[in-house]
């Protein structure tokens, strides 16, 4: 009674495209994908789970073609003086295969946010990491990366308020300090109005 799932999937298949003038290529087209999502509650607390699985085949050489996987995990908390507190991890991995290139990317990313309302100010801080590991290696022509491989990080913290003037009218404050794998660290300010008419 407190929760539910779903669950999907699905496939396709398109024939290649008939002989031309020039020589027979396989041009064919076909993949799976499959899902699921879950969703609980109980009292204050709710807990999401989801994921996706996919493949294809894209015909031309043995192999070719692309695949992944993902699944995200978020975890929210409400409390009774209008605070909020949300905690989300994210995973995917992505291959490609196509013409004796071979290219991946692999994902990581968790937050956890903080929301609270206290008279005009709605305050929101947080923090992150997202980390990638990204592969390319080409065996088809002189073109290259170096190196083929790379695993790069992105921190970050932040707090925003968001200040109601009047009923339409609101000062948005906020400031983000970032740490990323090219550029150290940086401090990104924010101000903005905002009129809702």
């Amino acid at each position: 009674s407190g929760g539910a799932i779903r669950v999907y999937g699905h496939a396709f298949h398109r024939d290649g495209l008939p002989r031309g003038l020039g020589p027979e290529v396989d041009d064919r087209f076909e993949g799976v994908q499959g899902g699921f999502r879950a969703d609980f509650a109980g009292g204050s607390e709710h807990f999401t789970v989801q994921g996706d699985i996919f493949g294809t085949d894209s015909g031309g050489m043995a192999g070719d073609g692309d695949s992944g996987h993902n699944i995200l995990a978020r975890w929210t908390r409400a409390f009774a003086d209008e605070s909020s507190l949300r905690v989300q991890a994210y995973y995917d991995w992505f291959e490609r295969d196509f013409a004796l290139v071979r290219d991946s990317l692999q994902t990581f990313d968790l937050d956890v946010q903080f929301n609270h309302r206290a008279g005009a100010h709605e305050l929101v801080a947080g923090s992150g990491l997202r980390t990638t590991r990204d592969t390319f290696v080409n065996n088809l022509n002189a073109f290259r990366l170096e190196p083929p491989r790379k695993r790069l990080w992105v921190f970050n913290a932040f707090v925003q308020d968001r200040i109601a003037l009047s009923p339409e009218v609101s000062l948005i404050l906020g400031i983000k300090a970032e740490r990323t794998s090219f550029t150290g660290v940086e401090l990104l300010p924010n101000v903005r109005l905002a009129w809702q008419p």
